[in-house]
């Protein structure tokens, strides 16, 4: 059965959805300090943008639109950015 675009555009728009929120719940589970430390941008910086992003990235899919706007790409390129470069040096600071 093939799939139509608009379920492709829902189903991505979930994946999304799903990323952006790893990254965000990522960010504010990680302690301050961390941040600090790791002399990048600070928490609050990263869990203000990512939830914007999430909250942006859920009316996107609620209201069925299109997944590809200018702020829900720029969004899930701050929450890759976040996973592929952020994060493993929060992680390699705590010792994991």
């Amino acid at each position: 059965m093939p799939w139509s675009v608009e379920t492709l555009n829902v189903v991505l728009g979930y994946i999304f959805v799903a990323i952006k929120m790893w990254a965000f719940v990522d960010a504010t589970t990680q302690k301050s300090e961390v941040f600090k430390a790791v002399g990048r941008q600070s928490k609050l910086f990263w869990s203000g943008l990512l939830a914007i992003s999430v909250f942006s990235q859920f009316l996107s899919v609620w209201s069925q639109s299109s997944n590809y706007g200018l702020l829900g790409v720029i969004g899930l390129i701050l929450a890759i950015v976040y996973l592929v470069d952020q994060r493993p040096k929060l992680n390699e600071m705590r010792g994991k």
